[in-house]
Order: C-alpha cells, then structure tokens, then sequence
C-alpha cells in the first residue's frame, strides 16, 4: 500500500501496487485539482525476492554421480517451501541446458562437470540454486601386441593397452588353442604349429568391456 500524505487543505489518497518482480521501482505520483494545479511526487520501492524453496538434486539410475560419455545421465530436482508452482532452469557444465523438474543430458566429452539448477517460486520469486558434481567416463578401448616370446617360434609374448573405463580394467585372454588367462601382458606356448585367433577381453570396475583380436599363423 502506498500512502501520500496532503498538504493543508488536501485530502489522502491510497493506492495498491502489486509488483510482479523484485528490485528497485519508480512510483510517480500526477496530482490535478479542479483548478487544473499540478502535484507530481516520486517515491523509489525495493521490492525484495520472497521465500525462496529448498532444492535436492539426485542422480537417477545405478552409477550415481557418474555417466559415460555419449550415454544420457538422468536428473532429478525436489523443491519445497515457498509457495509453489516452481520453475527450474538446469546448466551441465559442458554449455548444456534444459528446463523441468527432471532433466536428461549427454556429455559428448569425458571429464568432471558440475551440474547446477536453479528453481523459483513463481510466485514469490524467491530462487535457489542447488549444484553437485559428476564425473563422465570415456569408452574403454583395448589395443593388443603379439611379438616373439622366450621360448622360440611358438612362444608368444602378449601385451595390452586399456584406455577409457573407469578404473583399472582385468584382461582376460583366449588363446585358440583352449587356453586361457587373466592379466596384461601374458605369454602363451603353442603347443604346434598353426592359425590361432586370440581374442582379449578387458573389463573394468563398472563391468563395461572392451574387446580386441588377433590372427597369428605358427610356422
């Protein structure tokens, strides 16, 4: 409610404002008697941003706070106080956005993010904003050697290159000859002479796989 007080003589006027956004306001009051006098005084408002709600952000699905790149990462945000209805306005970290309470996002690259939204109450204006962490993990990949082993022409020494994954990943090797074994960089002893298709398997903490093969020809 904004009140003028008259000079002697005058009478009070009253007028209602409801502002819609918060912030510094000019009111301008025009005054005219019956004599066509004019009165103009100016009055400056802030209006301050209501209650503001509280947010909680989770992460929806098995991996937590953690994705894959290329693979959608599913959000959630919970606002309560205020009043309600709420918007939200959600920002990935990677120049990404959305709206909603719940939001789904691909991160193309691999890195650390940090995933924040903002929520208003639409009806007091008040805002929150609520942010946390995410880690993006690249695809794992495996690159396999072959070269002479120790132990003369059918001897092999094997070797593995794991990049991407989560963490450190085991190796599981098959030879084509019915062997098989776990770790990085094996050798193997054919028994004879052949064609072999060895075939690796790389697996990391999260039990995403990688896979690689080769073709050796034992003289």
């Amino acid at each position: 409610n904004a009140q003028v007080t008259p000079t002697a003589g005058g009478a009070y006027v009253n007028a209602t404002l409801l502002f819609t956004n918060p912030g510094l306001h000019l009111i301008v009051l025009h005054a005219t008697d019956t004599f066509y006098n004019i009165g103009i005084q100016l009055a400056t408002v802030y209006v301050s941003p209501g209650a503001a709600p509280s947010v909680v952000l989770t992460a929806l699905g098995t991996n937590s706070w953690t994705g894959w790149q290329g693979s959608a990462v599913n959000l959630a945000a919970s606002a309560s106080g205020g009043l309600g209805p709420y918007a939200y306005a959600w920002s990935f970290g990677d120049g990404g956005s959305a709206s909603g309470a719940n939001a789904t996002h691909v991160f193309t690259v691999p890195g650390n993010y940090t995933v924040s939204v903002q929520v208003t109450d639409t009806v007091t204006l008040g805002t929150s904003t609520a942010t946390h962490p995410i880690q993006i993990y690249a695809l794992p990949a495996l690159a396999i050697t072959a070269l002479p082993g120790p132990d003369g022409s059918l001897s092999i020494a094997f070797g593995s290159i794991v990049t991407g994954g989560s963490g450190l990943a085991k190796v599981t090797w098959s030879f084509g000859d019915g062997e098989t074994v776990t770790g990085p960089a094996p050798t193997h002893d054919y028994a004879s002479a052949g064609t072999y298709i060895v075939n690796a398997t790389s697996t990391d903490p999260t039990g995403r796989t990688a896979s690689a093969q080769v073709t050796l020809a034992r003289p």
